[in-house]
């Protein structure tokens, strides 16, 4: 009897033992994917200012929103050559790049409709023209891909000036600068979106401002003959959406209106003006003017019409980029 008991309390024994041993040697689970991955965003960095090479990026800032909701998934800002984020898998993002950004912009942006609010200034282009670029991704693995960037200015550029009414009555004709009025001020950090706040600079006339070095240049250069004087200058401003025909003859109490070149001439001690209008202008373009021809005396303001007849050129709008503009990904 004893010994059937033993075997009986026995048997319980070697059930937990057997059922540990399957246990043990059942193969182990998989461990799960990891939801993110990491996206290294890299870019080229030179040293120079923009509005000596305008081509160049000093910093950058990545913004990446899932585009569903708008929310911020992941942010990073360098002043090296890379940025790296981790980011996750198989749901549809927004990525965003901006460079040239002051420092500390994108800081407090919690989803897109905050960076689609985000203002800058023209002052903010001074040393670095700021530029953006977005595109749609789904990220599977680590992988690359490449953001083009536009720059959010326009740039004006006008390569030569002929004075061609030159007679014996005339003397000491200098062309003493070219200079921009009738600017926006404000801009969202994306393109074809300056803002109508009020803020304009040189508004129908030059005006001393901290923003004087991107729309306005001196040359005080003696003119001697009907030959081109050669200028191969260029100004930026930020893109104008109002088109109307308010100059100072017509409306001389200023309001918004459309940007103008104006070639300042100085004949016999006295200034005339030769303001070039331009319709409505876009971001990441270039108006290039080859050659502006002065045919005769221009007008007293420089907000002001000028006939025609008085004034021959032609303006050509060329898209303002470089190929290795991009920020890969």
């Amino acid at each position: 009897m004893r010994r059937i008991f033993e075997i009986l309390c026995f048997i319980p024994l070697l059930m937990a033992c057997s059922i540990t041993d399957d246990i043990n040697l059942s193969p182990e689970k998989e461990k799960p994917e990891n939801p993110f991955v990491a996206v290294e965003f890299e870019f080229y960095k030179p040293d120079t200012k923009a509005i000596e090479n305008d081509a160049e990026i000093h910093s950058v800032d990545v913004l990446v929103f899932r585009k569903k909701t708008g929310r911020l998934e992941a942010y990073g800002h360098s002043e090296g050559n890379s940025v790296t984020l981790s980011i996750m898998r198989n749901i549809e993002m927004l990525c965003c790049a901006v460079a040239n950004a002051p420092e500390g912009t994108f800081e407090q942006v919690n989803d897109l409709q905050d960076f689609k609010k985000k203002k800058m200034s023209l002052a903010d282009n001074t040393d670095a023209i700021i530029m953006e670029g977005e595109a749609e991704k789904t990220f599977t693995v680590s992988r690359s891909v490449v953001l083009n960037l536009v720059r959010l200015c326009c740039k004006f550029t006008l390569n030569n000036v002929t004075v061609a009414f030159f007679n014996d009555a005339l003397s000491g004709v200098r062309l003493s600068r070219v200079f921009l009025i009738n600017v926006p001020g404000n801009s969202l950090y994306s393109v074809d979106s300056p803002v109508n706040d009020g803020i304009w600079f040189n508004k129908g006339v030059v005006e001393s401002s901290e923003v004087s070095v991107l729309l306005e240049k001196d040359f005080d250069v003696l003119v001697s003959s009907s030959a081109p004087v050669s200028l191969d200058m260029c100004l930026y401003g930020f893109p104008n959406t109002v088109d109307n025909d308010h100059t100072y003859d017509n409306v001389p109490v200023w309001d918004a209106r459309n940007t103008r070149l104006v070639v300042e001439l100085e004949v016999s001690g006295i200034t005339y003006y030769y303001p070039l209008t331009f319709s409505v202008t876009k971001s990441g373009h270039e108006y290039v003017i080859e050659n502006a021809i002065l045919l005769g005396l221009g007008a007293s303001h420089p907000d002001s019409t000028i006939s025609r007849t008085l004034i021959e050129y032609s303006v050509s709008v060329e898209e303002w980029g470089d190929s290795d503009r991009t920020i890969e990904m």
